[in-house]
């Protein structure tokens, strides 16, 4: 699909039912779906037309608006505010590792309270906080993020 807006209208008109899967950092075989990738990519009109979907579960919808809340070293407050309520209210709770050594050992924020309390994020922990969404929502696919950050003038320490 590749981003194609018209594509997705027209497979979703014609049946297509997306996959749909929780992040699971815990699993070898995890693979992020289509929705955490358009999230990942910026598509914001592909994200909004497969969040839409009846079939779309609130984990999923949160982690997608989670994954668009924070960039590299920029932070959207009220969408992340409207990702952290999503997933708290869900049924479904996130896998969240253990911290590590390579952030710090901080811990993704998990709450909107957590949020609240600790913000504002300096331009590290916005950095750390972006990385360690995406390494529990997109798997193997975040470290084509992590190339790119030098790009940004962006390192991990």
């Amino acid at each position: 699909i590749n981003g194609n807006v018209e594509v997705m209208k027209c497979l979703i008109t014609n049946g297509f039912i997306p996959s749909y899967s929780p992040a699971d950092p815990t699993s070898e075989e995890y693979r992020p779906c289509p929705l955490y990738i358009a999230a990942d990519l910026g598509n914001q009109e592909i994200v909004d037309i497969l969040t839409d979907l009846p079939q779309c579960p609130p984990i999923c919808k949160g982690e997608a608006y989670l994954l668009r809340s924070i960039h590299y070293d920029q932070i959207e407050n009220e969408l992340l505010q409207k990702a952290l309520t999503i997933i708290e209210s869900s049924p479904i709770k996130p896998v969240y590792p253990p911290p590590v050594a390579e952030y710090g050992y901080r811990k993704e924020i998990s709450s909107v309270a957590e949020f609240i309390n600790s913000n504002p994020f300096n331009r590290l922990d916005i950095l750390h906080q972006s990385l360690l969404i995406r390494e529990r929502c997109l798997g193997q696919l975040h470290l084509r993020f992590i190339a790119l950050l030098p790009l940004y003038g962006l390192t991990l320490w």
